[in-house]
């Protein structure tokens, strides 16, 4: 986030020396899928149709897809007709190592000038993992391009930097891990020492299934991202007294029908039915599953319930306006800022699942009944430009405490 930052102050110091139109329209190819896997075929148009949905609450961007790029095509002729400048993104994916590798460019479609290149991979299974670095990738590195006016060498040059000073964090972060790594394979001085032959002392050990599959994991991929969200329609109007501030009202719906269809759940031996309060019960029995010291410890303490963060995004991602929704104390938050952002806070929501601890099984309860929020907001007017882009993230209970730490 400091890089983020440190990309766009850079910008707005030089914008008195931008002297380009901004790009207005966004081309997009599918990806290449460089080995073929089959199994991840619908990556190729999965993965621009995130640029899509990302951007098209911008109507002052057009996005279109196209078959192929043809680096001899000539520019539009220019006319008062056709002011069109156009970003095309092309990108690649493959998997190496158990990760999932992800490749992009953008490149300026009337000079064929690369403006970016990035490269990031992720565990091959973790979707979320792909989904939230691909459109961070995207907010920091294409959404600098995408406004009124601009630099375009010195934006290209600003972001170079910031990549660089990124990649150097990450070395720094993996030779502290080798170090560490190092640490334990020092030579050990044996001047000093005392045999034992403990064949007769140790501990049987009690074998389980290699089979059995470890509870935690499995509930922790279930509810990576547990609300389905619908975002309804945003009212605005003028405070009555408050002439600098605007009365907001958005309605959000959440819920947790996703979870119930989830393949994965449909695949695993346990035991599901519906009781009478409308929750979908699903029983963990320990004769299938291994529940460990960890999953005894927090997940049934609910410390991986997770509360709604609103987040009002400017045109180029920036947050203007946070609120979190939590059921616990507002004292909680007095000193919490986010992005250097004081938060709202409100108590409407409330978690559409729990998870229950048994004799021999684990229970997770799935309520089926859909949460209908509206939220009120009084948000200052230098806060809401042209364009709001409304984002909705879950963040743990954990999570939201260190915060309010800080």
């Amino acid at each position: 986030m400091k890089i983020k930052k440190y990309v766009l102050l850079y910008l707005f110091s030089r914008a008195i020396c931008a002297t380009e139109i901004g790009y207005d329209t966004i081309y997009l190819l599918k990806f290449d899928n460089l080995k073929n896997d089959f199994p991840y075929s619908h990556m190729e148009e999965a993965l621009p149709d995130l640029i899509r949905e990302n951007y098209e609450f911008r109507q002052d961007l057009t996005i279109k897809y196209i078959e192929n790029i043809n680096p001899n095509i000539e520019k539009y002729a220019q006319s008062n007709e056709d002011s069109v400048k156009a970003i095309i993104i092309n990108g690649r994916f493959q998997v190496v190592n158990n990760n999932f590798h992800i490749e992009y460019e953008a490149y300026d479609m009337e000079s064929w000038q690369q403006l970016i290149k990035r490269h990031f991979f992720c565990p091959l299974h973790d979707v979320a993992c792909v989904h939230d670095a691909f459109i961070i990738s995207m907010e920091n590195n294409l959404s600098p391009f995408l406004v009124d006016r601009l630099d375009i060498e010195n934006t290209i040059m600003a972001l170079e930097k910031a990549e660089k000073e990124n990649m150097k964090t990450i070395d720094a972060k993996e030779n502290l891990n080798q170090m560490e790594h190092d640490s334990d394979h020092f030579f050990i001085e044996e001047k000093n020492h005392r045999e034992f032959n403990i064949k007769d002392i140790k501990p049987e050990i009690i074998k389980r299934s290699d089979s059995l599959q470890n509870l935690s994991n499995i509930l922790l991929q279930v509810l990576n991202t547990p609300y389905e969200v619908f975002i309804g329609d945003m009212e605005i109007e003028l405070h009555d007294i408050n002439l600098d501030s605007y009365k907001v009202k958005l309605p959000i719906r959440y819920s947790m029908m996703n979870i119930i269809k989830q393949e994965l759940l449909a695949s695993l031996p346990l035991n599901s039915y519906l009781n009478t309060n409308e929750e979908v019960i699903f029983q963990f029995s320990s004769d299938d599953f291994i529940i460990d010291d960890y999953f005894k410890e927090n997940m049934v303490q609910t410390k991986f319930q997770k509360f709604p963060v609103i987040y009002f995004l400017d045109k180029v991602g920036q947050p203007q306006f946070i609120a979190i929704d939590t059921w616990l104390s507002k004292d909680l938050f007095n000193n919490v800022k986010i992005n250097d952002l004081p938060v709202y806070v409100v108590n409407k929501f409330m978690p559409l699942f729990s998870i229950t601890s048994g004799v021999g099984n684990v229970e997770l309860s799935i309520n089926t009944r859909v949460l209908d929020l509206r939220y009120d907001f009084l948000i200052p007017n230098e806060n809401m430009d042209d364009y709001v882009k409304v984002v909705v993230k879950f963040i743990q209970r954990d999570e939201i405490e260190k915060l309010s730490e800080k």
